[in-house]
């Protein structure tokens, strides 16, 4: 079921739909609910589309009868995984004190022109680890399949990849940020070209 040629185009498509809708709703005077429909896009539009091709390419697996064939439920497949969704919560939490040093420090205003000043920023972060989480199935196939020198070669060639994405948002946001936030919620939410800076080089 790791179908993988399918899920990057998906995530594709996805992604850049969510963008123009995103940018659509801004436009059109959308606010704070054109981040919210592009992300639940690209969450409900995932889900969908792979239920779909799931139930069009195995409709076996997904009926019933094979369900009951399987016996009981095992516990144990899952927390084999268990450190994974331990990890992803353990970022989000973290991920969040910023904002609560910054609300007590300097009240609750403050917070909310960060946070604004922040988003394009914390939209962007992610793409070049989530450019190497769509590679890693790749690597580790490699590793069964392929020379030690083949294997570098691409890991090479990912590591120079992130560094290319993680250099263009940097490039992007800096040149964009204030424009951004001019659009999205007003001039009065911008924290300043030093505040950018700053969590771009964070």
């Amino acid at each position: 079921l790791q179908d993988l040629k399918f899920l990057g185009q998906l995530r594709m498509w996805l992604w850049g739909l969510s963008a123009v809708l995103t940018i659509v709703l801004l436009l059109t005077g959308g606010g704070f609910y054109a981040l919210a429909a592009g992300w639940c896009l690209q969450e409900v539009g995932a889900n969908l589309v792979t239920a779909f091709r799931l139930r069009r390419m195995r409709p076996d697996l997904v009926s019933f009868r094979t369900w009951r064939k399987t016996g009981p439920f095992k516990w144990r497949w899952l927390t084999r995984g268990l450190w994974v969704s331990v990890g992803q919560t353990a970022t989000s939490l973290v991920g969040g004190t910023d904002l609560l040093i910054i609300a007590r420090a300097l009240g609750p205003v403050t917070v909310v022109v960060y946070s604004c000043t922040a988003k394009l920023v914390q939209v962007l972060q992610n793409q070049p680890q989530a450019l190497a989480s769509n590679a890693l199935p790749g690597l580790s196939h490699m590793k069964t399949s392929e020379s030690r020198d083949r294997i570098r070669t691409a890991a090479t060639c990912l590591a120079q990849a992130m560094i290319l994405v993680a250099g263009a948002v940097f490039c992007l946001v800096f040149a964009l940020n204030h424009q951004f936030v001019n659009l999205w919620i007003g001039p009065r939410y911008f924290g300043g070209v030093a505040l950018t800076m700053l969590l771009l080089l964070n």
